[in-house]
């Protein structure tokens, strides 16, 4: 397996319009994308591009989405980091067999994209995306 790079990072945010205006103040950025996932994950998300790594702020649209999980367990923060990977399938595979806990075992899909999840008992605390495909 060969990371290319690391594709973004997800923060989990309680307030989606406060987040993005405080990184906009703070740090200048400007949204290049927002989009709403209301049957998958249950998020809005909106993203900064910086380079070629994109920075993502999620808040949750459920009770039940696994953001809403995380902050109720962790707070606002870091969620997740998404590393570019040639063969998610591959890289999941490559992963559990050195001993990594894999939690999907066949890549989802959000449109042309391949990714899936391993454990954050796996990799310090964080938990870890790895994506394929456009």
């Amino acid at each position: 397996m060969k990371v290319e790079k690391v594709d973004h990072i997800s923060i989990a945010v309680r307030d989606l319009e406060a987040a993005v205006e405080r990184w906009q103040a703070m740090l200048g950025l400007q949204v290049a994308r927002r989009y709403r996932d209301e049957e998958g994950e249950k998020i809005n998300v909106a993203q900064f591009q910086v380079g070629e790594t994109i920075i993502e702020l999620m808040e949750p649209t459920s009770p039940d989405s696994e953001v809403q999980k995380f902050l109720d367990r962790r707070g606002e923060g870091i969620m997740l980091l998404s590393l570019r990977v040639e063969d998610c399938k591959q890289a999941l595979q490559e992963l559990q067999g050195k001993g990594a806990v894999v939690i999907d075992q066949e890549p989802r899909r959000f449109g042309e994209a391949r990714f899936g999840f391993v454990h954050p008992k796996s990799f310090n605390g964080v938990l870890l995306e790895l994506i394929s495909g456009t």
